[in-house]
């Protein structure tokens, strides 16, 4: 009866349809991503549809499932099943631009060109800015980064649900298991993963907040260029003929550095309830902190106008004590509405019209100080030079006010 190629088969002689439909309770564990801390919790759910089976289809019964609606009034959560990991996706997409700029037009981390990394003040880019004295820019330790791009970019790729709405959904903890994984990296970078649901009358929201950080400890070359720094000073000729003079032409010129890079990237999806409405923004607590410190002696011959002398300098940068730090973000204490929606309002946010705009908010905060003492002896034994240069605040030095350096 079973068999169509039998020659008794008649698939009229006998129907057998199961029908469901009612409702039922359940319970709810809630797992990672969300641990907010509560116990199981009690659901309600009902057929989105009456089922119907054909109990002698065999691979019906094998393979149909009821299509099952479960209502649950989750603690902190409410609505934020209406946002989902593609909107996620595309939302770390964006960061990118915010982080690293069109790359599409060559911007990116090894280059420092734009977005944060390429943030000027004052007509200098902060990322490129070679430390005056020693002569290096925290871009030569930015590439970190690269593996955060890397991480983002997979993500994109692997995220059918981003371009086809019908593609089948993710969920959050397949999210935060990927992102874990892919910023996982071979030089000491530890992720934070985290995300946070909030939920009340108006309103529910989804962030994510993911921190990266490196410590570094590296040998570079040294750079000496005292007459940048100086330029602008009322000089004695003879000393400044010394000052630009000092141009390492053999001998030694490397020094260490030691320091930290942290990366901290806060994103958010607001569903207003009112409205039906997805709103995204960036957290104020996305940005990157560089802190270092470096002591140089070096030992080389220079050229100081028609003369030699043999050169040795000692160099420190730090901040007091502590590392000196350059941190370029948002304002900790704001969060950024992306949106065209002049009419969006909240206590604590902000509106501006894309990422793009979004740059014009960073801010740069720079805690620290240089000094260096030159000795220099020409070497037909015409005499010695000795310089001592103290940059008490390097924000004076980018500022271009007087008295910045102190010779």
């Amino acid at each position: 009866m079973f068999d169509p190629s039998d020659e008794f088969y008649d698939p009229e002689f006998a129907t057998c349809r199961l029908s469901l439909d009612g409702a039922f309770d359940a319970k709810v564990e809630i797992r990672k991503p969300f641990d907010i801390g509560i116990p199981l919790l009690h659901a309600e759910g009902y057929f989105a549809s009456p089922f119907i089976l054909d109990i002698l289809d065999r691979s019906a019964v094998v393979s149909d499932r009821p299509d099952i609606i479960l209502e649950i009034d989750f603690p902190l959560i409410g609505k934020i099943k209406n946002l989902s990991f593609g909107e996620i996706v595309k939302l770390l997409q964006k960061a990118l631009i915010f982080l690293v700029g069109d790359r599409n037009s060559g911007d990116s981390v090894e280059s420092c060109s734009g977005g944060l990394l390429g943030k000027e003040i004052f007509g200098l880019n902060i990322f490129t800015y070679k430390i005056p004295i020693l002569g290096f820019s925290v871009c030569d330790f930015a590439g970190f980064l690269q593996i955060v791009v890397d991480a983002i970019d997979q993500l994109v790729n692997d995220c059918s649900e981003c371009e086809d709405p019908d593609a089948p959904k993710s969920t959050f903890t397949l999210l935060e298991t990927k992102l874990r994984t892919l910023l996982q990296d071979t030089v000491g970078g530890t992720p934070s993963v985290d995300f946070v649901p909030s939920s009340d009358e108006i309103r529910s929201s989804l962030e994510l907040d993911l921190t990266m950080q490196w410590t570094f400890q590296e040998a570079t070359q040294l750079n000496i260029d005292l007459a940048s720094i100086l330029e602008g000073m009322d000089l004695d000729e003879d000393l400044l003929n010394i000052v630009k003079g000092i141009i390492a032409v053999e001998g030694q010129g490397r020094i260490e550095v030691s320091g930290s890079l942290s990366f901290t990237l806060g994103i958010g999806l607001e569903y207003e309830k009112a409205t039906e409405t997805i709103i995204p923004y960036f957290k104020g607590i996305t940005g990157i902190t560089v802190t270092f410190s470096t002591y140089a002696n070096a030992i080389f011959q220079a050229s100081i106008g028609p003369l030699t002398a043999s050169v040795d300098l000692r160099g420190e940068i730090d901040n007091y004590g502590e590392p000196l730090s350059i941190s370029i973000g948002l304002d900790p204490d704001t969060n950024y509405y992306i949106s065209s929606n002049r009419s969006l309002t909240r206590n604590g946010f902000q509106r501006v019209q894309n990422v793009g705009a979004l740059g014009d908010e960073i801010e740069v905060t720079i805690k620290g100080q240089m000094k260096a003492e030159i000795y220099a002896v020409y070497l037909n034994g015409l005499g010695d030079a000795y310089l001592n240069i103290h940059i008490s605040d390097i924000n004076n030095l980018i500022q271009g006010k007087p008295g910045a350096v102190a010779l």
